[in-house]
């Protein structure tokens, strides 16, 4: 692309130097990534529902923030590529910068956009070790201007080596996933300062870079859609309080709100239709404590549900009327406690087996629960409830093999499968899967993915695919993901 400077533009690049000053611009969308091969990473400034954040420091439109100051190597470059709201009567233009100490941030080019044009890109070719490199957009001037730019995929290179992105900020718990309809997925991980990142795709824009919600969270996020327009995140604060923080289409993000209670494990959280959410946890003297939300009148007061439970419970509704909760003994046997509407909660029943994690659950359809586990000869342990005819209730329990070192993650993508993943000794992801439909129908033989999890969670948002997120020994997030229209499986990516 030929490149046109205005004078004052070229005096600005004579001077090699543009003045700092903290600007706070907002968006309705940035998605931004880059890739280099020297373990290039991204962060977001502002999330999606206009609010800045504060992440570095300076406030910018669109950063490339890189891990360190020597992170990018001589002759390693950066292709840059971004789509933006563009006015018909006018130019814009966009300057882009790079600084080594985050305070000045020279002018190393400007690109001018012409009315009718939805993207431009820009290969630069560092010459000495840059920390910062991003893209402002002004008008002819040299003013920043406040029109939202949505930024696309970028890639780069050094040396001819593939591009390695990874989060620039450690994450310090497994990723939670969750979908509120098929055309979106938000994940959630704890950081470094314990605050929570979060990133989000829409099928439209694809990945979000990550944003930083803040907070004091001291375990795992987890999150629960109820309807099409909201996602609940709720976590363990430094007080053993539940914190919690939602998101509405119509008001975006919430502050954060401290729930109270005293829990020692991290919450889970179900919604059985879209007027409730009920979220569960350890409690002091390892029972279960309760605390739900319904639209009339809102949230109740915590409630102890009795129980002598080992691990932090897991919780699944398969219908608009039941919520079944599972979590392991002090003597590895699985317990149960159940509740519907016509009925009101059972006491505890005591499922028996031999299990050494948290269980997992999955229901594929309002007649079916199954529940995973790790053994203790690092096998994948099974059992299932079915309201049909034979063979209806609990099964026993079944060994499926592996050699798993990790707790397994259950998702099902429709009524017709479902997917287990868990980790081996080299932290390689394997999976196994289960079918109805013939040919092949009933249950595979493990698969290794390849890969390195210490840590894994995965969501399914449509019919036809699922996507699975991990956690590397480096704080690092890696994903891979399946769809049937591309038959297979996406090679393994930093995320």
């Amino acid at each position: 692309m030929k490149t046109q400077i205005s004078a004052k533009h070229e005096k600005l690049l004579m001077k090699n130097q543009l003045p700092t000053r903290k600007i706070f611009y907002r968006f309705f969308a940035i998605f931004l990534v880059a890739t280099i091969s020297m373990q290039a990473c991204t962060k977001n400034n502002a999330d999606p529902h206009g609010n800045t954040v504060k992440r570095s420091v300076e406030d910018c439109p669109l950063c490339i923030y890189f891990n360190s100051v020597d992170a990018v190597a001589e002759g390693c470059n950066v292709t840059v590529s971004w789509n933006y709201n563009i006015e018909p009567q006018n130019y814009s233009m966009f300057q882009i910068e790079t600084s080594s100490d985050g305070i000045n941030f020279p002018v190393i080019a400007i690109i001018n956009g012409h009315p009718g044009q939805t993207g431009l890109s820009y290969t630069h070719t560092f010459s000495s070790p840059t920390r910062f490199y991003r893209v402002v957009q002004v008008d002819q001037d040299g003013n920043r201007r406040n029109s939202p730019v949505f930024a696309a995929v970028r890639t780069g290179t050094c040396n001819g080596n593939p591009p390695t992105p990874v989060l620039g900020e450690t994450a310090t718990s497994a990723p939670f996933a969750v979908c509120k309809d098929p055309q979106s997925m938000n994940v959630f991980v704890k950081g470094a300062n314990n605050n929570l990142l979060h990133k989000w795709y829409s099928i439209t824009a694809g990945w979000s870079g990550w944003s930083d919600f803040g907070g004091n969270i001291t375990s795992q996020p987890v999150a629960v859609s109820k309807d099409p327009y909201t996602v609940d995140v709720f976590a363990k604060g430094p007080n053993n309080n539940l914190m919690h923080k939602w998101y509405h289409t119509s008001t975006g993000w919430s502050n954060w709100i401290d729930r109270g209670g005293y829990i020692t494990s991290a919450p889970v959280a179900v919604s059985r239709n879209s007027s409730t959410i009920d979220v569960f946890a350890k409690g002091a003297n390892d029972n279960l404590v309760h605390l739900w939300y319904s639209i009339n009148p809102g949230w109740s007061n915590w409630v102890d549900r009795g129980g002598n439970i080992a691990s932090g419970p897991a919780a699944i509704s398969k219908d608009a009327y039941t919520i079944d909760v599972f979590a392991r003994a002090p003597n590895n046997n699985l317990v149960h406690i159940w509740h519907h509407t016509s009925s009101g909660w059972s006491t505890w029943t005591n499922r028996g087996g031999n299990i050494i994690s948290d269980p997992s659950i999955v229901s594929k359809d309002p007649n079916t629960i199954d529940v995973f586990a790790l053994g203790t000869n690092n096998n994948l342990m099974h059992m299932w409830y079915s309201t049909s005819s034979p063979g209806s209730g609990w099964s026993n329990w079944i060994d499926r093999g592996g050699n798993i070192t990790s707790k397994p993650i259950g998702v099902s993508k429709d009524q017709y499968s479902i997917d287990v993943f868990a980790s081996n000794a080299n932290n390689n992801l394997l999976h196994m899967w289960y079918s109805t439909s013939s040919p092949g129908s009933g249950w595979s033989t493990w698969t290794n993915h390849g890969g390195s999890y210490v840590s894994m969670n995965a969501a399914s948002k449509d019919a036809y695919s699922w996507n699975v997120f991990g956690l590397t020994s480096n704080g690092n997030l890696i994903q891979q993901w399946y769809h049937s229209s591309t038959g297979g499986w996406a090679a393994l990516e930093n995320f």
